[in-house]
């Protein structure tokens, strides 16, 4: 943002909605923590949930440091479930090179809580072919390790168990009505995950 230039509507408008401290608004996102601290982490009373939910500050938070680089450190930040054994991380990320080495135009994501083989940029008919197998292939290998298959339109991700959006609003959902029930709420999205 330019600094002559107004702050762009949707944050102006999370910002008014923070405002008032009846209102919780969290921003849930699959992106990484930084990239919602860079483009969010300075609006004020805004919950930021990241990596689908791994990842989440609630909107009373203490409001994060100025210097990016502070503002990922643990202690800023709650996980949905406990990091407990990533060794499926080396496991997943083995098995897709070589998918990814046979397959034009795929590449490897790898976030903190996981690792994901993009296809959006390969040949529809082949990839799919070949991520049907790799998602077979890590369903079989990942099951008893912790960690789950997730296939996306153009993607398969291997993540811990337990965490998605939906098990993070069923989560924030529990605890408010554990509190002082809501009066309203209002979810949007552009994902059925």
């Amino acid at each position: 943002i330019k600094n002559d230039s107004p702050e762009p509507k949707v944050l102006a408008t999370l910002r008014e909605l923070c405002r008032d401290t009846r209102n919780k608004v969290y921003v849930l996102s699959g992106k990484v923590r930084r990239d919602l601290v860079d483009s969010l982490g300075r609006i004020p009373g805004l919950g930021l949930v990241a990596e689908a939910g791994y990842f989440y500050r609630r909107p009373d938070a203490a409001p994060l440091p100025a210097d990016p680089n502070a503002a990922l450190l643990p202690e800023h930040w709650n996980n949905l479930v406990s990091d407990g054994n990533t060794s499926w991380k080396q496991i997943a990320t083995a098995v897709m090179q070589v998918y990814m080495e046979r397959t034009h135009g795929v590449y490897i994501q790898r976030n903190e809580s996981a690792v994901v083989w993009q296809f959006r940029d390969a040949d529809p008919e082949f990839a799919m072919t070949q991520s049907k197998e790799l998602e077979d292939q890590l369903k079989g290998l990942l099951k008893h390790l912790g960690a789950e298959v997730i296939r996306g339109d153009d993607y398969i991700e291997a993540r811990p168990c337990g965490v998605s959006k939906a098990a993070f609003i069923q989560n924030t959902l529990t605890e408010l009505y554990s509190e002082d029930p809501p009066d309203f709420i209002l979810c949007i999205g552009d994902d059925a995950r």
